[in-house]
């Protein structure tokens, strides 16, 4: 693909803490050469990639803030260990070509947010 440009703004509707799954980010790894990588599972578009945590920074929010990374900045989070919710609003901006390539591997998210529903 000629066109990998991709931007993700990451907006808190809870707080975010590192027990209830902040989001961590490995610095300047926008910068580096792509690592190798794998889908997370059948219709995802998350990928994983071989990443110490000791790489990572965790960046608990507050309620409101924004969190805002290049598609190629590595990014995870540990998951939610506690009874309380971690809602953010998720906006993902990406070209066309690559929309289109997502949908000719079977990739849509309207599909995936049908599945989280059910489950």
């Amino acid at each position: 693909m000629t066109d990998t440009r991709s931007l993700t703004c990451w907006l808190a509707l809870d707080e975010a803490t590192l027990d209830n799954g902040c989001m961590w980010y490995v610095p300047g790894s926008n910068l580096e050469k792509t690592r190798q990588h794998n889908f997370a599972g059948k219709n995802s578009h998350a990928l994983i990639t071989k990443c110490d945590e000791s790489e990572g920074v965790a960046c608990p929010i507050k309620v409101g803030d924004m969190i805002v990374h290049d598609g190629k900045t590595l990014h995870y989070s540990r998951g939610n260990i506690t009874s309380n919710r971690r809602r953010a609003l998720i906006t993902n901006y990406r070209s066309k070509e690559m929309i289109e390539w997502e949908r000719s591997i079977g990739f849509d998210h309207r599909n995936e947010e049908i599945e989280e529903e059910k489950n």
